[in-house]
């Protein structure tokens, strides 16, 4: 293909092209430690779950722990203050 028989908008849609699909791969990674950070894990499983899964897995692996994890830490918080109305100290 010769260079004359390129788009005319190909050049201009390049750049900005490029910065959306690198952009893209930092949230890709971001959602991978995401993950990790939520089970506890250190940066090398991040890098897995940023490796292998793919980025609606990735989302859908989020939606399904974070609720746990929400709920888990408010049950944790109301047994504390139960533990402090019925003991008189506090928890933390």
């Amino acid at each position: 293909m010769s260079e004359e028989s390129l788009d005319p908008n190909f050049e201009r849609l390049v750049g900005p092209l490029g910065h959306i699909i690198i952009e893209f791969n930092y949230l890709e990674v971001d959602a991978g430690r995401m993950i990790a950070r939520l089970l506890r894990q250190d940066d090398m499983v991040a890098a897995a779950f940023a490796a292998v899964l793919n980025f609606s897995q990735k989302i859908s692996f989020v939606e399904t722990i974070l609720p746990l994890k929400v709920h888990f830490k408010t049950k944790k918080v109301e047994v504390c203050m139960r533990r402090e109305i019925r003991t008189g100290m506090q928890f933390i």
